[in-house]
């Protein structure tokens, strides 16, 4: 679940009562005051997801109050229900992500190891908030469409208490990850990762990585130019070598024809791991390898440090320059990006 939020820090205590002063100032029409006042607090937050005509009864209300403790008061204690409607509770739901992004963040980093970066982590909890989300949507709105019967009953729920079960349940889930990390020796959280550094002095940095050898690309282990027929040769073999050798013919064809249209999906999948297993390593490859999941890259020993360490090196080892927009300009688009470009009409 790929989120461009701005993190925001959510608070238990109001620090908006200057705001909400100038709110009442205003002669409680100044909405952007009162909004204002409310960001932040997980007391006040849920104000901010009501409709105009929603918000205004509660707006009618604290102005028979004498004073802005008492109003302020009166909102914290009588805080409408996140789940009123769906139409509520998914304003609610998007309203909290923007408060969970440093929390998921932070969850992510702290599960960075040689099995999956912070990225795919944080992208592994993201998936948990979605599945929370959807979990409670089916069960307080849609209970007709479950298969079986739940013994999640609807009942009005707080945003702040929401927000207490997203977090509950993702540091859960990290927990349940990194017990099963601790079963697998290759994939522990407990091992250096390959950005560990492993010495003090700036002057002689080292780093895992600078020690640890890419067994199959490093050019004191291997030859720089490996056949790629070879290559292909060690893929199979290393299929056979899995389930039986139940994907072998399929891999075998995808070598062939190089056409993923008619395969499978876990096939493609396979046959690509197997071939960066054998020692492939141009950038499409690596790429695909990055973009794995934590259950794949743990399956087949993949460290992702080492992955980005390698896409770095092959970015390194380039020596022709890309031409840049200028270039093209100043060519007068006599290239063959600059005409394809001025075929498109972007070079005038």
């Amino acid at each position: 679940m790929a989120l461009k939020l701005q993190g925001k820090k959510l608070s238990k205590r109001a620090n908006g009562k200057d705001a909400f002063k100038k709110f009442v100032e205003s002669g409680y029409t100044d909405i952007s005051f009162f909004l204002k006042a409310c960001k932040g607090s997980e007391d006040l937050l849920i104000y901010t997801c009501l409709k105009p005509n929603e918000l205004k009864e509660y707006i009618d209300k604290i102005k028979t109050l004498e004073d802005v403790d008492q109003q302020l008061k009166y909102l914290k204690n009588n805080q409408p229900p996140m789940n009123t409607t769906e139409e509520r509770f998914d304003v609610c739901k998007d309203s909290i992500a923007a408060y969970l992004k440093n929390y998921i963040a932070y969850n992510g980093f702290v599960m960075n190891n040689g099995s999956g970066d912070a990225e795919d982590w944080t992208s592994e909890f993201w998936l948990k908030y979605t599945k929370i989300c959807n979990f409670y949507r089916e069960r307080w709105f849609h209970r007709e469409k479950l298969k079986k019967a739940s013994t999640v009953k609807y009942n009005p729920m707080l945003y702040k208490e929401f927000v207490y079960i997203c977090r509950m349940s993702i540091t859960g889930e990290r927990r349940h990850q990194a017990f099963l990390a601790t079963q697998k020796p290759d994939a522990s959280l407990f091992k250096p990762s390959l950005d560990f550094r492993l010495d003090t002095k700036k002057d002689n940095e080292k780093y895992l990585m600078d020690v640890v050898k890419d067994p199959v690309t490093d050019v004191e282990l291997t030859m720089d130019n490996v056949n790629v027929s070879e290559i292909k040769k060690k893929a199979l073999q290393l299929s056979r070598d899995y389930e039986g050798g139940e994907y072998t013919k399929q891999i075998e064809k995808f070598y062939e024809n190089e056409d993923s249209a008619k395969l499978n999906k876990k096939t493609v999948i396979l046959g690509k791991i197997f071939l960066y297993k054998a020692g492939l390593r141009s950038p499409k490859v690596l790429s695909f390898i990055k973009s794995l999941s934590n259950t794949y890259k743990a399956r087949f020993n993949i460290s992702s440090a080492l992955v980005n360490k390698q896409i770095n090196d092959l970015k390194n080892k380039k020596t022709f320059k890309v031409p840049s927009y200028a270039d093209i300009l100043e060519d007068g688009g006599k290239t063959r990006i600059g005409l394809i470009l001025r075929k498109r009409g972007t070079v005038e």
